[in-house]
């Protein structure tokens, strides 16, 4: 059954983890404040916004069935020049773990002050979801505001947008992502691909 979400409330109930301008604290922690057992889609996708916006990863790669889960990139990424393309392939669970660990030890860890801009912010507008008894497809555009880049110390206060779509399924009691297929849908910007694929060439 394909609906159309109540996008600005969505929209409301995430930004209401997180505090734009204060700092927040790097992650680790094995039950951390804003995480909730994934008993429902929606409750997934705002842990995976909490886990993003507080650098928890040990919260984060909760998230993802770590049997199933695939990333699927955008073909446009594997044409850009900025990355090599060697660093888009075989995603699997295993390479997002140690992308993810690098991505936030660069933007939660020690004192940086790059830009006006939080170190990470990750914004989620979900349009359209198919769900099912066992599944459901959340059809999302997103924004991530970053302070920075690896590798490009030119850049400061960075948009990165695209397009996503989340496959999540029901694994018992809870809900886990086994999918997320990324869509360069922004010609002038970075996308979420880009973004990881620095980090996966990168050593911090």
């Amino acid at each position: 059954m394909k609906k159309l979400f109540p996008v600005f409330i969505f929209i409301i109930a995430l930004i209401s983890n997180c505090d734009f301008f204060s700092p927040r604290p790097s992650g680790g922690g094995s039950n951390p404040t804003g995480f909730r057992q994934p008993t429902q889609p929606t409750i997934l996708i705002e842990n995976l916004v909490y886990t993003l916006n507080n650098g928890d990863i040990e919260g984060y790669m909760k998230c993802f069935d770590e049997r199933t889960f695939k990333y699927v990139i955008d073909i446009k990424d594997t044409l850009d020049t900025t990355v090599e393309k060697v660093y888009f392939r075989n995603w699997n669970i295993s390479v997002e773990d140690t992308v993810i660990q690098k991505l936030f030890r660069y933007y939660y860890q020690g004192s940086r002050i790059k830009g006006s801009y939080p170190a990470f912010t990750i914004i989620l507008y979900a349009t359209t979801t198919e769900d099912y008894i066992d599944s459901s497809v959340w059809y999302i555009d997103y924004r991530i505001l970053v302070d920075s880049l690896p590798l490009i110390d030119s850049l400061a206060n960075i948009e990165i947008r695209g397009k996503c779509n989340i496959t999540m399924e029901l694994r018992e009691t809870y809900w886990y992502i086994s999918s997320w297929q990324d869509f360069h849908s922004y010609e002038e910007t970075y996308d979420w691909s880009q973004l990881k694929a620095l980090f996966r060439r990168t050593d911090f």
